[in-house]
């Protein structure tokens, strides 16, 4: 309900948005004072931004609209794409997926043929197909507008034009997935600005990787998972997505098909069955392990943990409580990214999210806590890719963990079912009806 909302309350999202946006600035400001050389106390700056995000998160009954949150999306990225080549820092190839696979992978591809054949072909590299097909589609763009398709900072730049794209579809359908799930407008409101201005999702999707692709097709997924009548053609759509883009990830989301329903359907087992032979028909299980195997050697053979060893119980702490925080705060872990350090400070976040999933084992809370637990079972080391499923879900999961409760479904309509018919009724009934106040009605953004 909003009833008892003060003018203070309504001032504090504009005021919010700007102390963000001057935050940013701010650490850049500060930097370039410095002459580039990053100062553990310019991470205090940063600050300014994590506070005020998880005020509307936790504190806030006022939400703000999704096109505020859309606005402002829009201009952080501006802002860094024309920061970044200002200074330099749009393209660095130094290392990372970015360089040493998806590029090399996307510059090989030269026709139509040579794109069928690497999305279906048996061998090769698996992860980032797709993504690999849309890189170099962009190059087309850029060899159109006579740019150098080859040169590191026209690659960058394309390709976070086409991410930022895809990344407001994925805020449209993360907020109507949100919709139906609660029936709130605010509910929606604050899982759009969860994921939306969450530091990891700006940071991850900036980059010529697969993650804006990915977060596109987790809230498909969500999409699915919480209508009333289900849509098996955006289930196939994503699991078509992960299927190029992260094929071990399709096991998880048949889990989560099959368990997340009161009861559990013999479609859904089908479903299970039919996704893991197209797994074998695509991969093979071999293939599978062998993978899994060099990816595990590869990333501990990093040594960035600072626990030892890969027992049950360091994995358990690693999964639920890692990475750890206070890395920007040390001088070997500090980073330029101005988001950095409130995307690393989020993690103490994340790890309260896992509790209360424990806590909460039906619907949402299910669905993170086998994030979780899948997490912890095959690549409990694997911090961003455990961080990636979290934001993805946790937007539909905050009413367990915010101070304010902002879900509300109207009497008698069942969950997960966007009644337009319904919902136009309530409104039009909205002088009479105890539930028509303004935070619920259904039609503003």
């Amino acid at each position: 309900m909003n009833y008892g909302k003060s003018k203070i309350e309504y001032l504090a999202i504009p005021i919010t948005i700007t102390l963000m946006m001057l935050s940013v600035v701010a650490g850049d400001i500060a930097l370039l004072i410095n002459d580039r050389e990053y100062h553990v106390f310019f991470s205090v700056i940063t600050l300014l931004y994590l506070f005020p995000y998880l005020y509307i998160i936790l504190l806030s009954r006022s939400q703000p609209p999704l096109a505020w949150t859309i606005v402002f999306f829009i201009a952080l990225k501006v802002y860094f794409l024309v920061m970044g080549n200002i200074d330099g820092s749009i393209a660095l190839s130094d290392g990372g997926d970015a360089v040493t696979v998806h590029i090399p992978n996307a510059q090989k591809l030269t026709s139509f043929n040579d794109y069928i054949e690497h999305l279906f072909s048996v061998g090769g590299v698996y992860n980032g197909r797709l993504t690999h097909v849309l890189i170099a589609l962009y190059s087309l763009v850029l060899v159109y507008f006579n740019f150098d398709q080859f040169a590191w900072v026209n690659i960058y730049n394309i390709a976070y034009i086409f991410n930022s794209i895809i990344c407001i579809g994925t805020i449209f359908i993360y907020y109507r997935a949100a919709l139906i799930y609660s029936s709130s407008i605010d509910f929606s409101r604050r899982a759009a600005w969860f994921i939306a201005l969450n530091p990891f999702f700006i940071l991850i999707t900036s980059l010529p990787q697969k993650e804006p692709l990915l977060f596109f097709a987790l809230s498909l997924f969500l999409y699915f998972l919480v209508q009333g009548k289900k849509n098996y053609i955006i289930l196939l759509a994503t699991l078509l997505i992960i299927l190029f883009e992260r094929v071990y990830m399709i096991p998880l989301l048949l889990t989560i098909v099959v368990f997340y329903g009161k009861i559990i359907k013999p479609i859904n087992i089908i479903l299970v069955l039919a996704g893991l032979f197209s797994v074998q028909s695509f991969i093979g299980f071999d293939m599978a392990f062998s993978m899994h195997a060099a990816h595990v050697e590869a990333l501990t053979d990093i040594e960035g943990s600072f626990i030892e060893g890969h027992g049950l119980i360091s994995n358990i702490i690693r999964t639920f409580f890692g990475p750890a925080f206070f890395r920007p705060f040390l001088s070997e872990y500090l980073s330029f990214p101005i988001l950095y350090l409130s995307h690393t400070l989020l993690f103490v976040f994340y790890s309260y999210i896992a509790l209360k999933s424990i806590t909460n084992l039906k619907d949402i809370g299910l669905v993170i806590f086998l994030s979780y637990l899948y997490t912890l079972v095959f690549i409990p080391f694997h911090g961003t890719f455990k961080v990636f499923l979290v934001v993805s879900f946790s937007g539909l999961f905050l009413d367990e963990i915010s101070f304010v409760k902002l879900s509300k479904m109207p009497r008698g309509m069942p969950r997960g079912i966007f009644n337009a018919p319904y919902l136009l009724r309530r409104l039009l009934r909205k002088s009479t009806s105890a539930y028509a106040d303004k935070g619920n009605a259904p039609l503003p953004l």
